[in-house]
């Protein structure tokens, strides 16, 4: 089982990390529609970004849902932790990255990105073969992820005045 499941989690990531990729021009590519910026990339800020970690995962996350109901509780529990690790170390990686280097770099964001894939899917299987998570934690995780799927569909068109949804001022020439 322990095989599989890492062989099924990289090939996860692969989809994850190409489709985000895709995701990136797909908005410019509709010719700027609305219904298409709830899933891509619609500027260059951060928070855009973390749409292509999130929705391709969601995607993955629901193609494999489990009708196993033995698992369904790691399954959930897992899922959620691999959509928030994901974007959360985009966010954090590209912000300590920029703030020690000083400014943006294309191929360090590439590298951020495929990193961040990893380590989501790496957390659902940690997630996945570890204990049987406790009664209420699941509950807790799909609020959680009814919330980011809430945000991440919204806040594009209606962004809050924070750093993570300005674009970067310095970028790649």
């Amino acid at each position: 089982m322990v095989r599989s499941l890492i062989l099924r989690e990289t090939l996860g990531a692969i989809f994850i990390i190409a489709a985000g990729s895709l995701l990136h021009f797909t908005y410019a590519l509709s010719g700027e529609q609305a219904w298409v910026a709830v899933f891509s990339a619609t500027s260059e800020s951060v928070w855009e970004h973390l749409k292509l970690a999130f929705w391709p995962g969601l995607a993955w996350a629901l193609a494999l849902a489990a009708p196993d109901r033995a698992a369904w509780r790691a399954v959930w529990l897992g899922r959620t932790a691999q959509l928030v690790v994901a974007p959360a170390a985009i966010a954090v990686g590209y912000y300590a990255y920029t703030a020690m280097l000083g400014e943006h770099r294309l191929v360090l964001d590439l590298l951020l990105f495929v990193l961040a894939i990893a380590l989501g899917q790496a957390a659902f299987v940690a997630i996945r073969l570890g204990r049987r998570p406790p009664r209420g934690a699941p509950a807790a995780a799909l609020a959680l992820l009814a919330g980011l799927t809430l945000a991440f569909s919204t806040l594009s068109f209606f962004p809050p005045d924070l750093p993570l949804f300005e674009e970067p001022t310095h970028a790649d020439p």
